[in-house]
């Protein structure tokens, strides 16, 4: 039996399915199938609206894995811009159709991470759209972002494969992980108005709510996109590949019950079908070891407590990978190491005046640098250092002059460069503290 035709039966919602000459009852399938070695890394989508392209790419790198026993790492990026610049649907925000990330997958090929890397929103601070209405008709580009560069662009390729979707009935959706060894793109509704239903405990569920909600306040409902790899008959559940690292869940997977699924009305689920099952891969890049030398950090407390950071440093084969820039003002109790403190801020019982401080993501300055080419050396020197400066309005506010002027603990700058990755987030790459003169940085109201 054709292949193609293997998997259209297998979607079909009688109990009894094919596989090649030999006829098996649905309930004669594995009570679980988990599809986990097959699936390449789990990666994170960061603060943007992705879902669909990491979904999508995430279908060919598990077929990938499965044809030629090679896991291998996709750029997200190129596609979205690819699917932007080619379809003015969806071209004004981060969100896209899982058709449109197949189409571009199709017609333009796919390329390696390394080539194109992933890259946080250009909304954020220190991007080059911070200030910019996000409505704008000239924020297209901030969507699209960078296209690639004449050299990435040799380097794309075509995998053949072809996107199907069929019926999401439960029989032929086991049928096709069990014996295809296939995971399944699959959509559902989100609820955060109400209550985060995939939260980090990786348990997907629904809420009856959501309908009622929506038309209350006349809003469209939103999806968000995921791999069904696996099930569990004896649980009741389905195991899901997720796209928000490894945190998230069960170091990125979660589970949904089967009753939500089908609360969810999910309509189809995504397959791909390989037409070369010898597929060839053009070599994967091997990039050297990123490293940073001679990282230090300088700083200075204005006339207005603003606090002015110049860094030097030679970052070596930082690639194309984007560079985040961090200095963050913290308070450290009298006698501790500021290190080792900084670790444990996550865990610590903070008292509320500390919670306030520590969790103040206003305090803060970052410089995020945006590489076109797949550098081999980055250097900033004394003469010419990268600088950045926390602002005179984040240094006043209350929570940090509250600690300033608290005797029982000092006040230290923390610097910290990373390199981000779509698989591993952020890179630390080097991390400097300076002891800060808790004087200069004390503000009293109406005195300047």
């Amino acid at each position: 039996m054709h292949l193609l035709l293997k998997i259209i039966v297998a979607f079909s919602s009688v109990a009894i399915v094919h596989v090649g000459n030999t006829k098996l009852l649905a309930q004669e399938l594995p009570a679980t199938v988990d599809l986990r070695p097959y699936m390449s890394s789990v990666k994170d989508q960061g603060n943007r609206g992705a879902c669909a392209f990491f979904a999508s790419i995430g279908l060919v790198e598990a077929e990938i894995k499965r044809l030629t026993k090679q896991e291998v790492n996709l750029s997200e990026q190129y596609q979205i811009n690819q699917t932007k610049r080619n379809n003015d649907e969806g071209s004004g925000q981060d969100e896209s159709r899982v058709d449109l990330c197949f189409s571009s997958i199709k017609n333009d090929g796919v390329l390696y991470e390394q080539y194109m890397p992933y890259s946080p929103s250009y909304f954020e601070k220190g991007f080059p759209c911070y200030c910019m209405d996000k409505s704008a008709p000239g924020s297209r580009i901030c969507y699209e972002q960078n296209p690639p560069d004449s050299q990435a662009l040799k380097h794309v390729f075509y995998t053949g494969m072809k996107f199907l979707f069929r019926p999401a009935t439960r029989a032929g959706m086991m049928e096709t992980m069990a014996n295809l060894k296939k995971p399944l793109l699959f959509h559902f509704p989100l609820f955060d108005h109400e209550v985060n239903n995939w939260p980090e405990n990786g348990r997907i569920y629904y809420r009856s709510s959501l309908d009622s909600w929506l038309k209350k306040h006349n809003m469209e409902r939103a999806y968000h996109f995921a791999l069904i790899c696996g099930y569990d008959t004896i649980k009741k559940e389905f195991l899901v590949k997720n796209s928000h690292g490894k945190s998230w869940g069960m170091d990125g997977y979660g589970t949904l019950s089967f009753a939500d699924f089908d609360s969810f009305a999910t309509r189809n689920v995504f397959f791909i079908v390989s037409k070369d099952t010898h597929l060839v891969l053009p070599p994967v890049p091997v990039e050297p070891k990123p490293g940073l030398r001679n990282f230090k950090v300088g700083s200075s407390v204005n006339s207005d407590r603003s606090i002015s950071v110049h860094l030097q440093g030679k970052l070596q084969n930082p690639g194309r990978r984007k560079i985040l820039v961090r200095s963050i003002v913290i308070a450290v109790p009298n006698g501790a190491d500021p290190d080792t403190y900084s670790e444990q801020l996550k865990t610590l019982m903070l008292t509320a005046a500390e919670e306030n401080f520590h969790r103040d993501k206003y305090v803060r300055a970052a410089y995020t640098y945006m590489p076109v080419n797949d550098n081999k050396v980055l250097q900033w020197k004394r003469k010419n250092p990268l600088s950045l400066t926390i602002s005179a309005e984040l240094m006043r506010t209350d929570s940090l002059q509250l600690a300033a002027f608290d005797t029982n603990r000092q006040m230290y700058l923390q610097t910290s460069l990373y390199l981000l990755d779509d698989e591993q987030g952020k890179i630390k790459m080097g991390r400097r503290f300076e002891l800060l003169d808790r004087k200069k940085i004390q503000w009293k109201r109406g005195v300047d």
